[in-house]
């Protein structure tokens, strides 16, 4: 190679050839790592995200299986009530875990794919008839009908408290899963 200025040709050595064309190597080498350690970041954040979602879900699962599970204690609690203020007590509790549920339960469809859209529907009819079941059993409660209150939550409640309780387990098992297999694919 040679290069001239002016009237004056100008040579590069080997060694300066050499240099030259390591040096460009080089370059190119840091420019890879650079672009590398980048995209590297970027598939890692959307990763995080994912796996935080996840678990953001998991988490919104475990609460409502134990609001599932408060709402059937204030129920047996509402049966062996002695006076009309744990009554109430027991009544309001109840209420209030069951709007929690459906609140969680609701965010949880809204934020679902259109394959687990039918898993939350599962749930809500499920949650509904537990409901209209502990409905009756407040009522019957509060008339003095403690007998039919026990026998209602002995068998009709009692069925669909475990078809719930059922389903939310699996939901938990499904983003469990889901999860691990994310971290598995990091």
């Amino acid at each position: 190679i040679s290069i001239s200025l002016g009237d004056t040709p100008m040579r590069f050595t080997i060694k300066a050839k050499l240099a030259l064309a390591f040096s460009l190597i080089i370059a190119f080498m840091i420019g890879t790592a650079v672009v590398g350690i980048y995209s590297l970041g970027a598939a890692k954040e959307s990763l995080d995200g994912v796996v935080d979602l996840d678990a953001k879900r998991l988490e919104s699962l475990q609460k409502m299986n134990i609001l599932a599970l408060q709402i059937i204690r204030s129920q047996k609690n509402l049966i062996l009530a002695k006076s009309p203020e744990e009554v109430q007590r027991y009544i309001q509790l109840s209420e209030t875990d069951i709007k929690a549920f459906e609140t969680l339960r609701s965010e949880m469809d809204a934020s679902s794919s259109v394959v687990r859209k039918p898993f939350w529907a599962s749930i809500k009819d499920a949650m509904s008839a537990f409901a209209n079941d502990d409905d009756k059993i407040h009522d019957f409660v509060r008339a003095g009908n403690v007998e039919e209150a026990e026998k209602l939550s002995s068998e009709g409640a009692r069925l669909h408290a475990a078809e719930v309780v059922k389903l939310l387990e699996d939901g938990v098992k499904y983003n469990t899963d889901r999860m691990a297999n994310s971290k598995a694919e990091a």
